[in-house]
Formats: structure tokens, sequence, C-alpha cells
């Protein structure tokens, strides 16, 4: 796989962020997508951009984030927490 497409969000400071989401064990897990339709079928209007996996694992890494889930099909937000939203990834 060449590039990924990497939802994002954008911070107040104007640098963008790669998204990550935890799996119902508690792993944090970085996320991408084949392809742009994926991304759109899962998460609609959610800005992105293209890394290839090397580039989003180095951004990932210092964060402690060693796993990328590519294509998942669900994104859900913790409601088990009190915390601000947290998404799960199925």
């Amino acid at each position: 796989m060449d590039t990924l497409v990497v939802p994002v969000r954008h911070s107040p400071f104007g640098t963008l962020t790669p998204l990550t989401a935890r799996q119902r064990n508690g792993t944090r897990v970085g996320l991408a997508y084949s392809s742009i339709a994926a991304l759109e079928a899962v998460q609609p209007a959610q800005p992105w951009i293209r890394l290839s996996e090397g580039a989003l694992h180095a951004l990932l890494s210092p964060l402690g984030v060693g796993t990328i889930q590519i294509d998942p099909q669900l994104i859900v937000a913790d409601v088990r927490s009190t915390a601000p939203h947290r998404p799960i990834c199925v």
C-alpha cells in the first residue's frame, strides 16, 4: 500500500493531528483508510490527509501508539466514559 487516507483534526494552532481511537480492549490505535471512499463510508465529511504507513507510524509511535487500524468499519463514542468524546473502533 503506497499511501493511506488518514483522518485528521485541526488544532486551534492550525496544525493537523491524525485521529486515534481505542479498541474494545483499551489499546490505542491509529486510524487509516485504503481509499477516500472507505473513509467517507464510515466518517462522512471528515478532514483527511494522505500519508505513507511509515510516516503515520513515525507520528504515532512517540505517543505510544504502535498499531494502525486500516479500514475500521465502525467508529463510536465511548459512552462509558465521562471524559470528552473518545472514539472506539470496531
